[in-house]
């Protein structure tokens, strides 16, 4: 076991374990080295706080990451290194129309990563050159309400990190509008006619792309939404009654050593008497349904499924029964909020 008394702490460590107020009120030097992994020769000799932190070991490699849920500060106290990145952006909100038409699957929230391209951080760095590097959450759309017109849902918004911004997940097609908006992954299209397209996601300009389109509609009346785009796949067009799945999600092992993922695409609203469209199909990260379906008409209140919280999903689609007013339909959900993830390595 590590003995602080034997690591000779200075006055600052002393009076920040007893939890006392002075101007020095972080570790010594050499306490906050060994705390960070950097005093046995660790491969990136930084300290660092900010977001929540966790150690964990993933193919054989030591490594710290930060994650983010809300706005904050990655913060370098001291020594410099190289870090990765997971910056996503909220989920859009899946739409909803009525009249037994299916509305489309929100688009999940654009991910920008890495791809092996570390990014240096020091403790002169940041905008301030105070080693402080702000992180900006986005959240989730805001879903349609149960309303006569129903009440239009919205596109997520953008993630930021680093000097690198993730944008938000566009809307699933709705009663304004029918085809799906546009995003860092785009919306599903809204059921009932083939013209009915997917929003575009964000496929130009960055390595690896931030998202992919949605699913266009089904070229038949009273049909389900299609699906939002993911951010590793294009969402599914739906099909007669079935509602469209959403594009894939990006899967990072890199928040403790398991696959968390990243962006995916809700599924799309079901049709009249219709099944509703599956989520992503890495099925953790966006609205795992569409609204519920294969009940009476008269009980179809289930509303559709929200993004996943913190991962940047989008959310399933709403549908609209086509027998009852309107005012008993469910509309689409909130999309869910996005991420920032920093991790780099440290010592065994």
């Amino acid at each position: 076991m590590f003995r602080q008394d034997r690591a000779n702490p200075n006055t600052s460590v002393t009076d920040w374990r007893g939890n006392r107020s002075t101007a020095k009120g972080w570790p010594g030097t050499l306490v906050s080295t060994w705390m960070n992994g950097g005093l046995f020769g660790g491969a990136t000799p930084l300290t660092a706080f900010g977001g929540r932190i966790r150690d964990f070991t993933y193919s054989g490699t030591n490594y710290r990451s930060h994650e983010f849920l809300g706005t904050g500060v990655f913060w370098i106290a001291e020594g410099s290194g190289d870090v990765g990145y997971v910056v996503t952006a909220g989920g859009g909100a899946g739409g909803t129309y009525g009249g037994g038409v299916g509305g489309g699957g929100g688009g999940g929230g654009g991910v920008r990563r890495d791809g092996g391209t570390l990014v240096t951080v020091d403790a002169a760095g940041g905008p301030s050159s105070d080693g402080k590097y702000p992180v900006t959450v986005g959240l989730g759309g805001m879903g349609g309400g149960n309303a006569t017109p129903v009440s239009t849902n919205t596109e997520g918004t953008d993630s930021s990190a680093l000097g690198f911004s993730a944008t938000g997940g566009g809307y699933g097609g709705n009663s304004s509008s029918a085809d799906g908006g546009s995003g860092g992954c785009g919306g599903g299209g809204l059921g009932g006619h083939t013209s009915y397209d997917g929003g575009p996601g964000n496929e130009g300009g960055y390595s690896p792309v931030e998202g992919y389109p949605g699913g266009p509609a089904s070229p038949s009346t009273y049909v389900s939404g299609a699906g939002g785009g993911g951010a590793t796949a294009i969402g599914t067009q739906a099909y007669s009654t079935t509602g469209g799945a959403g594009g894939a999600a990006y899967n990072s092992p890199h928040l403790n050593g398991q696959y968390q993922f990243y962006g995916g695409g809700g599924g799309g609203g079901a049709g009249a008497s219709g099944n509703m469209g599956g989520g992503s199909t890495s099925y953790f990260g966006a609205g795992i349904y569409g609204r519920m379906a294969g009940v009476p008409y008269s009980e179809r209140n289930t509303p559709a499924y929200y993004g996943t919280p913190g991962t940047g999903g989008g959310s399933g689609g709403g549908e609209g029964p086509s027998s009852t007013p309107w005012s008993v339909e469910a509309g689409g959900a909130m999309g869910g909020s996005g991420a920032v993830l920093i991790y780099y390595e440290i010592a065994a």
